[in-house]
């Protein structure tokens, strides 16, 4: 199957989970998350994913980030599986970049990505606590030290499609969090789909130009 027909049916997928989200379909999104993530990864091994080493790490990290989601829809709460999955994932797309060539980001952006990070977890920390207790801490620290970590090798490696795709990862995220630590809102889950599919399909689209 072309990469045409494919990224075509990757959408159908996630624009599939939207409604199934809307009409509060529970069976229909357990079958079309982790479908749309199994596209993108079928997606990502057509562009000879295994060839390089950063199409290797890509395509870990999207195997990872789909045992997120499963941790993440389960009735009973994993968020705590859920995050660290994801964390690994980060870590995988760290690994990816770090095997391309790029610059270091400017000053600018490394202090515009720590204040901004340092900021969020103190909005985050009230509802964490009231939510988890302080256990939680720790792992939220470490897992937003690793996504800023990851947008910020982004902004380095000069590759405008990868730093996209973290910068949509790193939306998708903190609207999560918001969602879930400091006060729900009607838009959430959609704003948190759509940006999460758009990162995790440029992720692996990227094998393609890198």
């Amino acid at each position: 199957m072309g990469f045409i027909w494919l990224s075509i049916l990757i959408l159908c997928s996630g624009l599939g989970y939207l409604y199934a989200l809307k009409m509060r379909s529970t069976y229909s999104m357990y079958i079309l998350k982790p479908l749309t993530m199994a596209l993108i990864i079928w997606f990502a091994l057509l562009t000879d994913g295994f060839t390089s080493s950063y199409g290797v790490w890509i395509v870990i990290g999207l195997c990872f980030s789909v045992c997120g989601d499963v941790f993440l829809m389960l009735p009973s709460d994993r968020f705590l599986q859920g995050l660290i999955s994801f964390f690994i994932a980060h870590i995988c797309y760290i690994a990816a970049i770090l095997t391309e060539t790029g610059g270091s980001p400017s000053i600018v952006s490394t202090t515009i990505l720590l204040i901004l990070a340092v900021l969020y977890f103190f909005i985050l920390k009230p509802g964490i606590i009231k939510q988890s207790g302080k256990t939680m801490l720790l792992p939220v620290v470490l897992y937003i030290a690793v996504i800023s970590l990851m947008l910020w090798e982004a902004v380095g490696i000069g590759q405008g499609i990868v730093f996209s795709a973290a910068l949509l990862f790193y939306i998708s995220d903190a609207v999560l969090a918001w969602d879930r630590f400091v006060r729900p809102f009607r838009l959430g889950h959609p704003i948190v789909m759509v940006t999460y599919f758009s990162a995790q399909y440029l992720f692996a689209y990227s094998i393609l130009v890198i």
